[in-house]
């Protein structure tokens, strides 16, 4: 977010005699503030969100209680008096934030970055060992500890079971479904919402559109699917007796478990292709327009290209956060429907946490090879 910002700004800062740390505090700082609201805003939804951790940690959050309420104590009332507490907790922090910095706005003509400095001798050393303890400590340790565990079990005869085969199975399916949704949906929302005449009529309404499509990660999965269920259930019912079938026909597949996940991910897609959408120039579409495309013809044959590099990183980053997704997977899944995290968790239920070494290692590896990517896209863009 710092490297980001126009430089001129902070050279003329300079130039007007304010030092290093002031032009820091009192330009570079202020303009970050709206990155650095989104990740602090994201980070608390992500700790809200959190059961596994929170539970074998001994910290007993509410979204937890919520869980252990609903399926330890079968009280489904008290869970969802509990979850409403917790809505009007998030809904609070989001109306905070969003009262914050409605007045700001930030804008500059030059596209020209900040160039890296290099931090040479004793400074440089010290530099490089603070910002990269957050790394050692909470990736490459525990990293190299599931390796290490791994690497034991792969000298077994049989390392990877079929409990562990079927997980993987299921967890790349439920993956790949919820990504087709989200990123479905996610375009014709945006795109709708881009183009729709009442944009031109009510300034809000995109912004109104963007922000209802995106409340669905501000709530945790837990209490998603406590609000979700009941509703379903109903649907499913009606639709087992017009089909004269017997069981939850929607729930059995999984579809209802998809649809959940599509709901809590929808903000991921939806933020990038509105981005993407809006650095698309209008010329391009008027062009098109004036050639005799319809509006089908226009999205397939201009604004489809242009959006493939928003489209990937966004299915990207859904289908890994679909894989970990535990919460939501835990009450709404099939019966005998494990995934890598479900399977993980039961493994640190029974106190054999070296048993799911196998799938932790593949849920980091498919959280971590969505970053890889992006990181050199945006390299190779900046290069």
């Amino acid at each position: 977010m710092f490297i980001s910002q126009p430089a001129h700004l902070l050279e003329a800062a300079r130039t007007l005699g304010c030092s290093a740390t002031g032009t820091f505090f009192r330009v570079a700082l202020p303009m970050a503030r709206p990155a650095l609201a989104v990740g602090i805003s994201l980070a608390l939804l992500e700790t809200l969100n959190d059961i596994g951790a929170s539970e074998f940690l001994g910290v007993q959050t509410l979204t937890v209680t919520v869980y252990t309420t609903w399926i330890s104590r079968s009280d489904l009332s008290a869970a969802a008096q509990i979850a409403c507490m917790m809505l009007m907790f998030i809904f609070l922090i989001l109306t905070l934030e969003f009262y914050g910095r409605r007045k700001q706005g930030f804008s500059s003509r030059s596209l020209r970055e900040i160039q890296p400095t290099r931090v040479q001798g004793w400074r440089g050393w010290l530099l490089g060992g603070v910002i990269s303890l957050p790394v050692l400590l909470g990736f490459l340790a525990p990293v190299l500890f599931l390796m290490w565990e791994s690497a034991k079990r792969i000298g077994d005869e049989n390392p990877l079971s079929s409990s562990l085969l079927s997980a993987l199975q299921n967890t790349l399916s439920l993956a790949a479904g919820t990504t087709l949704v989200v990123v479905c949906v996610s375009m014709l929302v945006a795109w709708s919402a881009r183009h729709s005449a009442a944009d031109n009529a009510m300034p809000g309404f995109r912004r109104g559109v963007m922000r209802l499509a995106s409340l669905g990660y501000a709530v945790p999965g837990t209490i998603l699917a406590i609000g979700f269920l009941t509703p379903a259930m109903a649907v499913d019912r009606w639709l087992a007796d017009l089909l004269d079938v017997r069981g939850l026909p929607l729930m059995s597949a999984g579809i209802l478990l998809v649809i959940c996940c599509a709901m809590r991910f929808q903000a991921i897609a939806i933020g990038a292709l509105d981005s993407g959408l809006g650095r698309i120039p209008p010329s391009l579409e008027q062009a098109s327009r004036l050639l005799g495309e319809n509006g089908a013809g226009t999205f397939a044959r201009v604004h489809f290209p242009l959006l493939r590099p928003a489209l990937v990183s966004s299915a990207l980053l859904v289908f890994a956060d679909a894989m970990k997704e535990l919460p939501t997977t835990l009450l709404l899944r099939p019966v005998n429907f494990e995934t890598l995290a479900t399977l993980l968790y039961a493994e640190a239920a029974r106190g054999t946490y070296e048993e799911g070494a196998i799938a932790a290692l593949m849920i980091v590896l498919a959280g971590t090879l969505p970053v890889i990517l992006l990181v050199r896209h945006q390299m190779t863009r900046r290069g």
